[in-house]
């Protein structure tokens, strides 16, 4: 079967999209399911703004690529209802009775090697001390923990030749199924926080949230895609996403059911921890230089993306690079994940679509090919 092509996906979606926005309604002639319908509980008004927001991010997504059918879509998605702050699309085990996230053990586990990076250190501390005092960024202690000695510690994103790669537990053995400080020898490095494994009943798994649906916004305003371009609207939109997702981590970490170490004492962000984000030299929003400013909406959707990786893959490939990296050995980068742009097609569609395959790929399928939304 012959493949459909990238762009008429995307006008297709957006199209589906919007017929869900202009038709959903609890009109009489509409039957509702309602609590049997797990994500919103038959709440329609819900379900408009999950698809009017989705709506706002494929149409950004590959509004470099289509501007026209782009605009169309973002001056419409604007103007009309939008995810806000409390409204995160996700699979919550909360709200889904019985629903339970088993396999994430194994993504934390496993020889996985999960460990903070370098890049999103530098968008959190003030400082590389290994006391965490140059923490502004509360996320930091809600996404990783110090390693074996109580240190923070940054793996380098792209480390030079010699330097330490040990992680220590759980990536010394199959799980972590002991305590938060069984950490292992090797544990130079700060992990990925302990409770992302362990509470398997609490934690959600986003899809879409109120804080990535804000830096949309703020990248519409920035841009000037489907509005006049406008500084202080987008950095409204700014401050407002990194409000909510400083919430929702904040939220998730509080409700966990088996969160104990370091565990917040509110659900909600402080006003205090929230200006230390807004105003921090590295974060606030550079209102004189828009390009600038652009990157920081990238990096703070990239942030909050902490458990949609391949949203903020996407992300990185649609946006030209423009998504947080460290400059350091850019051979390594080149080198290594830098060039991974796609995934390849499973062996079956060699083996049992070969005509089609060839043609789509002119019979050279590498994960070194650019996808259609890349500049």
């Amino acid at each position: 079967m012959p493949y459909d092509k990238q762009e008429d996906i995307y006008a297709a979606v957006l199209t589906d999209l919007k017929w869900a926005v202009d038709n959903l309604s609890t009109g009489a002639d509409q039957y509702s399911v309602g609590a049997y319908e797990m994500l919103f509980k038959g709440d329609v008004a819900m379900w408009v703004k999950f698809a009017n927001s989705l709506r706002l991010q494929v149409a950004l997504t590959m509004y470099d690529k289509n501007q026209a059918l782009a605009t169309t879509h973002v001056t419409e998605a604007l103007a009309k209802p939008l995810l806000v702050q409390g409204e995160d699309v996700g699979m919550w085990p909360a709200k889904i009775p019985g629903l339970k996230f088993e396999w994430r053990q194994w993504s934390f586990s496993a020889n996985c090697y999960l460990r903070m990076g370098s890049t999103m250190w530098n968008l959190m501390s003030d400082n590389n001390n290994t006391d965490g005092s140059g923490i502004f960024d509360l996320r930091a202690r809600v996404f990783f923990e110090p390693n074996n000695a109580g240190q923070w510690v940054a793996f380098p994103q792209n480390p030079v030749t010699g330097t330490t790669s040990e992680g220590g537990a759980p990536y010394d053995y199959d799980k972590r199924t002991k305590v938060w400080g069984d950490k292992g020898a090797g544990n130079v490095y700060s992990p990925f926080n302990f409770y992302f494994e362990q509470d398997i009943t609490t934690i959600p798994e986003p899809m879409l949230t109120a804080a990535q649906v804000y830096f949309l916004k703020a990248e519409a305003y920035n841009r000037g895609i489907g509005t006049a371009a406008n500084p202080a609207l987008a950095k409204a939109a700014y401050d407002a996403g990194i409000t909510s997702s400083l919430n929702m981590w904040k939220g998730i970490a509080f409700a966990s059911s088996v969160w104990t170490v370091a565990k917040p004492a509110a659900a909600a962000a402080t006003p205090a921890e929230v200006t230390a984000v807004t105003t921090n030299v590295k974060t606030a929003y550079n209102l004189a230089t828009p390009a600038t400013a652009l990157r920081q909406i990238y990096a703070q959707y990239w942030i909050d993306a902490f458990r949609q990786p391949w949203d903020a893959w996407t992300l990185k490939r649609r946006s030209g690079d423009k998504t947080p990296m460290s400059a350091d050995n850019p051979a390594y980068y080149t080198a290594n994940f830098g060039t991974y742009l796609r995934f390849v097609y499973p062996q079956e569609e060699f083996n049992f679509n070969n005509e089609n395959w060839k043609k789509e790929t002119n019979a050279k399928d590498v994960n070194t090919t650019k996808i259609w939304l890349m500049p």
